[in-house]
C-alpha cells in the first residue's frame, strides 16, 4: 500500500499566488498522481481558519484526483465550527472523499486497516472526545494505519534537545487517548501532522511517522510504503518538497527525508531505506 501525505496546508479563500500554500497543495496534489499512490491521506488543518470556501476548495482539488481521499480534522479547521470539515466533506459528495474513523475500514488489497482521530472538542480539539478515540476493539490482529492531526506518542524532549520548537501543542489527554494503542499486540502505523516537523519514532507496537507542513519550510509531501508479508511488516517513508525553502531557513526536521522501519518478532526497528529510484536517461 501507497499513501500520499498531505499535512497543514492552511489554506485560504484569497490565496491565488503562484507561490502560496494553495499553489503548494496543486503541486503536492499533482505529485501524488504521478506517484501512482493507492490512497491520498490529508492530516488536518486544510484551512486556516475552518471557512467553508477553503475547506471545501481542498476537498474538491483531493477529489479530482480520482484517488481515495482520507481527512481528519485539525485545529485550524475548528475555526468557525468544530463540525466544519464533516460538513464541507457532505457538501463537496465526491464519493472518493471521506473522512476517516476511528473504527477505521480495511483499505486496498492488503490486510491493513486504515482509522482517524477527528477532534471536533470546544477548546480547539485539543482534547479528543470519547467518540474521536481510536476504537481498538474491531481490529483484531490487523496491522492498522491511523490518520491523526495530532501525534499519539510525545516528542518534545528530543525535539527541545535539537533546539526545535515543539510547545504545548500536545492533546491534553495525550496519555488517556494512546492507551488502547500501546497496548495492543498488534503493530500500529500514526501519521500524524500538526507539529509542522519532520520525527520518527516507535513505543512498544507503534511506529509514529511526523509529517512536515506544506505551509511553511521544507514544503513536504510524504509518501508511505507499507508491505505485509508473514509476521514481517515493512514500512518506507520518503519526504519530497514541492517548493524551495529559503537558504537562512532552519528546517524542523529530527529525522532525515528517507527512512525504512520494520516491525518482526514483536518489534519495530529501524533499517537501512531502500536505494533511490534511478532516473531515466
Amino acid at each position: 500500500m501507497r499513501l500520499g501525505i498531505l499535512a497543514d496546508p492552511h489554506l485560504v479563500p484569497d490565496d491565488h499566488a503562484t507561490d502560496g500554500d494553495m499553489a503548494r497543495y496543486r503541486s503536492a496534489l499533482r505529485r501524488c498522481v504521478r506517484e501512482g499512490v493507492d490512497g491520498l491521506a490529508l492530516l488536518g488543518d486544510l484551512s486556516w481558519s475552518g471557512d467553508a470556501a477553503s475547506l471545501e476548495a481542498g476537498l474538491r482539488l483531493a477529489a479530482r484526483t480520482g484517488l481515495a481521499v482520507r481527512a481528519v480534522s485539525g485545529n485550524h479547521d475548528l475555526g468557525e465550527w468544530e463540525d466544519a470539515l464533516a460538513e464541507a466533506v457532505r457538501r463537496v459528495g465526491a464519493k472518493n472523499v471521506r473522512l476517516a474513523t476511528p473504527a477505521g475500514e480495511v483499505f486496498g488489497g492488503e490486510d491493513v486497516r486504515v482509522t482517524g482521530l477527528c477532534v471536533a472538542s470546544d477548546n480547539y480539539g485539543y482534547t479528543a472526545r470519547s467518540d474521536e478515540r481510536p476504537d481498538v476493539s474491531g481490529w483484531g490482529e490487523e496491522t492498522v494505519v491511523l490518520l491523526s492531526h495530532y501525534p499519539m506518542i510525545s516528542f518534545r524532549e528530543r525535539a527541545e534537545r535539537e533546539g526545535v520548537y515543539y510547545g504545548d501543542n500536545d492533546l491534553e489527554n495525550l496519555e488517556e487517548v494512546a492507551r488502547p494503542l500501546l497496548s495492543r499486540a498488534a503493530p500500529t502505523v500514526v501519521i500524524n501532522g500538526h507539529m509542522h516537523m519532520r520525527d520518527d519514532c516507535a513505543t512498544e507496537q507503534v511506529l509514529q511517522i511526523s509529517c512536515a507542513a506544506l505551509t511553511q519550510p521544507s514544503f513536504d509531501v510524504t509518501f508511505l510504503d507499507l508491505k505485509t508479508g508473514g509476521d514481517r511488516i515493512s514500512v518506507g517513508v520518503e519526504r519530497i518538497p514541492v517548493a524551495p525553502s529559503p537558504d537562512d531557513v532552519r528546517l524542523s526536521a529530527l529525522s532525515p527525508a528517507r527512512l525504512r522501519w520494520v516491525f518482526e518478532e514483536g518489534m519495530w526497528r529501524q533499517a537501512a531505506p531502500k536505494p533511490e529510484k534511478q532516473a531515466a536517461r
